[in-house]
């Protein structure tokens, strides 16, 4: 079967001719179309022949290079970039797998982790799963009942309850009335 892309990308060779390539990173940086996701990411977009597929379709850079350096296999979902550039379409930089894959090689490179914008996320999510809400919070470190009865009471743990009343969790809840001196307070 002959291999052709509108894009003109059938080779590994031809899509290194469309980057700048680095000579001291090793990078070959994509000069084609690019865009930005909702984060803020760069994504190319190359049209590439799909032999599992047996047709055309639009890629992710990556997920292209996988395909072009024949490193993909069917369960591959993603791909990614091992590297610190953001258009970087070198092959030896280009990693792919599963989306479980993605999330166990940034875990163990400590990417992400206490960045202010996902500690943020983490929360929002967090707070939409919690039973608690600034009002409740309220009423718990206004309380004068057993800690016991007010866990039972609010459908919490009595350790979750007595971080909420120290001020260990929901710290930075607006609660109506509040004093700065009293969210230390341990009762």
């Amino acid at each position: 079967m002959t291999r052709r892309s509108f894009s003109g990308i059938t080779t590994v060779e031809d899509l290194m001719g469309r980057c700048v390539v680095d000579e001291f990173t090793g990078c070959w940086h994509w000069r084609g179309a690019s865009s930005l996701d909702r984060n803020g990411v760069k994504l190319q977009r190359l049209w590439v022949f799909d032999t599992q597929r047996g047709g055309f379709r639009v890629m992710s850079g990556p997920y292209a290079v996988l395909e072009l350096s024949g490193k993909r296999k069917p369960s591959m979902t993603m791909g990614w970039r091992t590297c610190t550039s953001d258009d970087c379409m070198n092959p030896a930089h280009v990693q792919g797998g599963t989306r479980a894959d993605w999330g166990h090689w940034l875990s163990e490179r400590g990417a992400w982790r206490g960045l202010p914008s996902k500690v943020a996320a983490n929360r929002r999510a967090n707070r939409a799963r919690s039973v608690l809400t600034a009002q409740k919070v309220a009423e718990i470190r206004a309380s004068d009942l057993p800690r016991k009865e007010l866990a039972a009471a609010h459908g919490i743990s009595y350790s979750h309850l007595c971080a909420v009343k120290s001020g260990k969790k929901w710290a930075d809840a607006v609660v109506p009335g509040a004093s700065v001196f009293t969210l230390g307070m341990v009762r």
